[in-house]
């Protein structure tokens, strides 16, 4: 961790600036291990260069402090186990699977089309990516000219992230909880939340959360899980689709989530299995039916055509890994910009992914609103 880095950290109980307690070890100037502290007691470690901050925290990594400390005092309360669960899953994918597969991507090319953001908006700017994962997207966001970037995440990808890009001379890394961030309001010029709001206990709570760090002026860009509205002349077709997903393909997933990692990671290889073997039936008249058929009967399969087997098992894992798996309604998402005075909205055309800026306190109305339509 970069000694200028305290300066940001707040305690996410009480709000009050944390301080360094506590150097175990130094490295080319950076802390490797330590301790931050606030001045009602509550620690928080560092270990691996990065700052550990988050509720039970201390609990988690125990075996780096002496038995001195009273952990009942100094780390009086844990995550909840709805939210552990979450981290132990994405924890396990980032750190057990293929770790280095998704910087294979052209992930500048899909940056800017979920952000919709320039350089220019970027340049000498601090932001905050928010469920940053392993750090996919924090090189893109140096290398468009921010001066500081900080990637934050709840599971140990933030250790493959500091470890993948520990070159970023300009980049921070954090283990945090998005619903609790250890900062301040308006602490930065501007933040991006890529596809994990909708994977928290409180996507709402979430945003607003996020939205707040952002300064006045700044901007706030996220993608969700979009619930697509139902077309006036498809109603029974989507109640249908809706009441299949609520009593099939939603005990499935739920059961699938608690299974141990290798055998989630198994089952997505099965769905990618499955739909190569239907794609393959749709393709001829006689067997159309079959191929349909096992559609029907069988759990949901994501596809991405281009991605091949891994690509298409990190889908499909996305969304059966996981206890939380919202999906939310681009109107919904559009008043939770209005409700935290964000303004001037730029809606993706790749679904759902919205970038506002951060004008007023309260409630901005009427919204403006540039749609691009969806790809």
């Amino acid at each position: 961790m970069k000694h200028e880095f305290i300066d940001y950290l707040r305690c996410p109980r009480d709000g009050i600036q944390l301080n360094l307690s506590a150097i175990n070890a130094l490295q080319d100037g950076e802390i490797i291990t330590g301790q931050l502290s606030c001045s009602k007691g509550h620690l928080y470690p560092i270990v691996g260069s990065i700052p550990r901050i988050f509720n039970g925290a201390l609990r988690q990594f125990r075996s780096q402090y002496h038995s001195s400390v009273n952990i009942e005092k100094a780390d009086p309360d844990v995550l909840p186990a709805k939210i552990r669960t979450t981290q132990k899953s994405y924890s396990n994918w980032w750190t057990r699977f293929d770790k280095e597969w998704i910087y294979r991507f052209n992930n500048k090319a899909i940056f800017l089309d979920r952000t919709m953001l320039s350089s220019d908006l970027l340049r000498n700017k601090v932001i905050l990516d928010a469920g940053c994962g392993n750090g996919r997207f924090l090189s893109v966001i140096q290398e468009m000219g921010a001066r500081q970037v900080v990637g934050m995440d709840l599971g140990l990808g933030v250790e493959r992230a500091c470890e993948i890009q520990k070159d970023l001379d300009k980049c921070h890394f954090l283990q945090a909880n998005l619903l609790n961030p250890p900062f301040a309001e308006e602490s930065f010029d501007g933040a991006v939340s890529i596809g994990v709001l909708h994977h928290t206990l409180n996507p709402r709570q979430g945003f607003f959360r996020i939205a707040k760090l952002v300064r006045k002026g700044g901007f706030f860009s996220v993608f969700l899980y979009q619930h697509k509205p139902r077309p006036y002349d498809k109603q029974v077709l989507t109640i249908l689709r809706d009441l299949k997903w609520l009593f099939f393909h939603e005990p499935i997933r739920r059961m699938v989530c608690c299974l141990p990692h290798s055998f989630i990671v198994a089952f997505c290889m099965g769905l990618y299995g499955k739909r190569l073997v239907t794609n393959k039936l749709n393709q001829h008249l006689l067997s159309r039916w079959l191929g349909r058929l096992l559609e029907q009967i069988t759990p949901y399969a994501g596809y991405l055509p281009n991605e091949g087997l891994w690509g298409n098992v990190a889908l499909n894992y996305d969304s059966y890994s996981t206890r939380f798996l919202y999906q939310i309604s681009l109107d919904e998402a559009l008043s939770w910009f209005g409700e935290v005075g964000y303004n001037d909205l730029v809606v993706s055309p790749l679904p759902l992914s919205i970038t506002g800026w951060r004008h007023n306190e309260g409630k901005s109305k009427p919204l403006r609103i540039t749609y691009h339509h969806p790809k």
